[in-house]
């Protein structure tokens, strides 16, 4: 099955909000599968949420996952220090979804040859909620609280 699909993003002309693009079209043979708007914006990934599993660029952090499937993650920016939008988009032949896209803060990254784990919190500075969300081997992703 081929994997080969494309990610063109974009924002608003002449806006000079905070962050680096709003809409995000994933593309696959030159077709849309996905067209995902957000007006609180994404910015660039952190470099400390990146490993051998991955590929990351200046957009999104791209995993492999089980059964031939591919998990995109966009970080937003971050108002005022507050926890950023995680968006997670899952890309599997011709089909785009996004699977998980709240405010969520990224406190621990680990990354697998199929999958990852991520630990979420709900505030940089107090955080009084913690999440794990993760894959499994099945290629789907679970979200838990744990704190």
């Amino acid at each position: 099955e081929n994997q080969e699909f494309k990610i063109a993003l974009q924002n608003y002309k002449n806006w000079d909000e905070g962050g680096t693009f709003r809409v995000i079209n994933i593309l696959h043979n030159g077709i849309r599968l996905l067209q995902f708007i957000e007006e609180d914006s994404w910015n660039t990934p952190l470099k400390s949420h990146t490993n051998s599993y991955s590929i990351r660029n200046d957009f999104c952090i791209i995993y492999p996952l089980a059964n031939n499937a591919t998990a995109i993650i966009f970080e937003g920016f971050s108002w005022s220090s507050q926890v950023p939008l995680l968006t997670i988009i899952v890309v599997k032949g011709n089909r785009a979804k996004v699977v998980f896209s709240q405010a969520w803060g990224i406190e621990r990254f680990n990354a697998y040859s199929k999958g990852f784990e991520l630990t979420l919190i709900d505030d940089f500075e107090f955080p009084q909620n913690t999440y794990k969300l993760y894959t499994t081997s099945d290629g789907t992703m679970k979200f838990k609280k744990i704190k």
